[in-house]
């Protein structure tokens, strides 16, 4: 799609008074190219003298008066005017002097289908004299309409005075004639192009059409052809299935049986020495009576197997062909005598022929029972001292009493006291009324007669506890991964096993696991001089501060204080000139020349803690950051190597600094001192060196108070951005800045891109050892992401199957969790919908989360999470 192009008029003066209407249009995601000519006050091309820069501000409108947030802040330098051929060029707009792109990213600006938002815009000339307004007004969205977001939008863009209406179009009155005449010739020419081009037309689409007409007779009959073929095909097989499920009715296949009803089961004796089986598939009596049954060795009675899945095993016969269709088909599943499944079908126990049973805990199965759920008589046959609030599961016996249950640090309590273990559960008495203390339990630490019982190849160094019979052999213990291992011995009855846990866990938990937070936070409330530094780390949902980091650093401030901005990236997020930015864009903005060299995906090659820097050895290459807000003077953060170029700084266009980059290789870093008030910071190259300039951005921090770093890059996945990252300068990085918490928010792209759960904790967890190796007391905090429009395009894993693996490195790593697909809701009801039908959480792309919505419940459940208000 071609560039929408519109231009805006201006000469040197102020230009606020009087407004003239100057439209476009252009689909969502298209570029916009804004361009503006300036002129002198008597109409001659203006020969720019004195003007250093040309400024494009675009901010939010409220009312009648712009906001606060910047939404568009781009400065084009005077190297990079064009030079219009002469004042006409630039009043029929096809000349100009100064060009800003719009990003497809920054022109999505919240707006729905039907409706329209205003935002107000300058365009200012920096002289040396100061700041001169060109052209002033307001900025106008509106939403066409359309489906699957991606709808079209027009904008009105209000641009110069009214005042020179007058002599515009006197202007106009003279051009008028001399394009009259071209207007005249070029129709002439246009009508005899057209009436050429109609009669080849016409000629061509007779020739088509005669050449689709047979065509499309020859296709229709190798379709009917084809169509006669199946049909016959269809009809044979059917008449062939049901000759062979009549030949099957009764058939015994090996010691299993498939008959209609449960009166045709044999009413014989089992004579075959080993359990034997039978399906009913059609009982004409009820179809309750459908349904696998069993007859044990020498009996004539037939029992069925109770539920989906369960049953009773009396030996140790393999009965794989039952059970493996159960199971995914990515999972090997050799030796396997029965399966339970949870209410996702997903395995949750498992017999093997070696008369071992697994026990896995899907995530999001787990309930939470805390001790203000319990009844008084379970809470009776509690210890007093244990307050229960951490369990993850409960299990009861028939009488209500605990038997079984899981704490949140992945620690299993199973209770035998006298007559809590009764009937059908276990009924061959192997197992001892004792509990075993907690603490590993080591291959070299268990008797003869209890190693031989298990394999030789495991060494048991991950038991958390285990359980023995009265002859001193294991019987049942616990991996230190949460698998619940057992020697089978009798009959169980599995269905008991999931009876009574019905509540659901909770959206977050971990909340005891932030004790620097909590330290930081405490501190701050009781008055002393403190600060609490948090750094969150993710992809495009915290790499745009509006839709995670903003809203969180304004409610943290607003409770605790703090005024500084934190980490400004000078790394690229898209191709337009920006620059990644801090966690507030109305505190500090800025732009980059495209000629720097941005990395963000060489191996072990990105020196910059948000995961991109920026590098070259061209002179002049230059970062441009704006300051609106009283922040303190930064560190600028920069690779030092042998054979670094220099690169220098000034403010407010003042005197320059400079500062080399040759030396030992590593991570290094200069103070910019800067007035407390607005400001503008410019760093460029001043020479390449030999291995050029390498810079990661500028470290705004306060002594008190409350900051929030963003090292987030969109687009990216955490496995990808811990083997881009260099480990020793992304933990000089820690080192420098000295979070007191860092946050995880990764899960989306990885779902586009199908990868593993695993990986993506796998990539979390290196960095929080990474981290851990240089601030040992540094908390965590892992969050999951909510369901997007990605949940309905076929990926390989839902959302929740990451939220499970996040879920599961949080126990392991003893960090916090917050589960953002509870917090958020059903998906239906916070889907984009441009017709105002649901809460809007995401923007019309489906994805991402809409800035004034979305962001802002993301960020309100984190607080609620720090400030111990869950």
């Amino acid at each position: 799609m071609e560039p929408a192009i519109f231009y805006t008029r201006a000469r040197r003066r102020d230009s606020r008074h009087g407004t003239v209407a100057v439209p476009f249009s252009a689909w969502q995601g298209s570029m916009i190219r804004w361009r503006i000519g300036i002129l002198r006050d008597d109409g001659v091309l203006d020969d720019l003298s004195g003007i250093t820069g040309v400024v494009l501000n675009i901010v939010s409108y409220g009312g009648t008066k712009p906001g606060e947030t910047p939404w568009v802040l781009r400065t084009v330098p005077a190297a990079d005017f064009s030079a219009p051929a002469n004042a006409g060029a630039v009043m029929d707009g096809t000349g100009w002097h100064a060009e800003v792109s719009l990003s497809s990213e920054e022109m999505t600006l919240p707006v729905e289908d039907s409706g329209s938002r205003a935002y107000w815009f300058e365009w200012r000339a920096n002289t040396a004299a100061g700041t001169v307004i060109l052209a002033a007004g307001q900025l106008v969205v509106r939403g066409i309409g359309g489906t699957s977001g991606n709808y079209a939008r027009t904008a009105e863009v209000t641009s110069e005075s009214a005042a020179r209406a007058a002599a515009d179009t006197a202007e106009a009155t003279l051009r008028a004639s001399g394009d009259a005449a071209e207007a005249a010739a070029r129709t002439a020419a246009l009508n005899a192009e057209t009436s050429a081009r109609t009669a080849a037309d016409t000629v061509e689409a007779t020739a088509r059409a005669e050449a689709d007409a047979v065509e499309a007779a020859t296709r229709q009959a190798a379709v009917s052809a084809e169509a006669s073929a199946r049909t016959q095909a269809v009809g044979n097989l059917t008449t062939t299935v049901t000759t062979l499920t009549e030949s099957m009715q009764g058939l015994q296949v090996g010691d299993a049986f498939r008959v209609a009803n449960v009166a045709d089961l044999p009413g014989t004796a089992n004579s075959t020495g080993a359990t034997r089986f039978a399906e009913v598939y059609n009982d004409s009596g009820s179809a309750a009576s459908n349904g696998r049954y069993w007859q044990a060795a020498g009996s004539a009675t037939w029992a069925k197997v109770a539920g989906d899945v369960t049953g009773r095993v009396a030996t140790l016969e393999a009965f794989e062909a039952a059970a493996q269709p159960r199971l995914p088909a990515v999972e090997s599943h050799a030796g396997i005598l029965e399966v339970l499944l949870d209410a996702n079908r997903r395995p949750v126990r498992t017999h093997w022929t070696d008369g071992t049973t697994s026990l896995r805990l899907a995530a999001d199965s787990i309930p939470e029972i805390g001790l203000s759920h319990l009844a008084p008589e379970v809470k009776s046959a509690l210890p007093a001292a244990d307050d229960y609030n951490d369990v993850l599961l409960l299990w009861k016996d028939g009488s209500g009493r605990p038997l079984l249950y899981f704490r949140d640090n992945g620690r299993a309590v199973l209770r035998l006291d006298d007559g809590t273990v009764t009937g059908s559960m276990l009924t061959d008495g192997s197992l001892t009324t004792a509990k075993l203390a907690d603490g590993a339990v080591t291959r070299a630490k268990m008797a003869a007669e209890a190693q031989a019982a298990f394999p030789v190849l495991d060494d048991y160094n991950g038991i958390l506890w285990m359980l023995r019979d009265a002859n001193g052999r294991p019987l049942m213990y616990f991996d230190s991964d949460g698998t619940l291992r057992a020697k089978i011995a009798g009959t169980q009855d599995t269905a008991q096993l999931r009876a009574d846990v019905t509540a659901l866990r909770g959206w977050c938990h971990g909340e005891h696991t932030l004790p620097n937070v909590h330290l930081r936070l405490a501190r701050i409330k009781y008055g002393y001089s403190e600060r609490c530094v948090i750094a969150n780390m993710g992809d495009s949902w915290t790499a745009h501060p509006g839709r995670f980091g903003t809203p969180l650093l304004r409610m943290l401030q607003g409770e605790y204080g703090g005024t500084a901005c934190g980490f400004f990236g000078f790394g690229y997020f898209s191709n337009d000139g920006s620059v990644n930015g801090c966690s507030d864009r109305a505190k500090a903005n800025g732009s980059a020349d495209p000629a720097w060299t941005r990395d963000s995906t060489a191996a072990g090659g990105v020196y910059s803690p948000d995961g991109c820097h920026v590098h070259t050895a061209t002179a002049g290459t230059w970062v441009e950051i704006n300051v609106f807000t009283a922040q303190p003077s930064p560190k600028i953060y920069f690779r030092r190597r042998p054979g670094g170029g220099a690169f220098r700084w000034c403010v407010n266009a003042g005197a320059w600094t400079s500062v080399s980059t040759d030396g030992a290789d590593g991570f290094a870093s200069s103070t910019i001192t800067i007035p407390a008030a607005a400001c503008t910071i410019r760093v460029e190259v001043e020479s390449g060196g030999t291995h050029g300039v390498t810079l990661a951005g500028l470290n705004f921090e306060s002594a008190t108070g409350i900051m929030v770093h963003k090292w987030a890059r969109s687009g990216s996945q955490a496995h990808e951005f811990v083997s881009a990252l260099n480990k020793d300068f992304f933990q000089s990085g820690i080192l420098a800045m000295a979070p007191h918490l860092v946050t995880f928010l990764w899960g989306t792209n990885e779902q586009y891109w199908n990868t593993e759960p695993a990986v993506m904790a796998a990539g979390i967890l290196t960095l929080v050892s990474w981290i851990k190796e240089v601030r040992p007391l540094c908390d965590f905090l892992l969050i999951c992401p909510a369901q997007t429009k990605q949940e309905a395009e076929g990926h390989a894993h839902g959302i929740r199957d990451y939220r499970d693996a996040v879920r599961a490195a949080a126990v392991a790593a003893r960090a916090g969790f917050i589960d953002l697909t509870e917090v958020w809701g059903d998906y239906e009801k916070y889907k984009y919908a441009g017709d105002g039908t649901t809460l809007n959480f995401l923007t019309s792309d489906g994805i991402h989360t809409d800035i004034d919505r979305g962001a802002i419940v993301t960020a309100d459940a984190v607080f609620k999470f720090f400030t111990k208000r869950v």
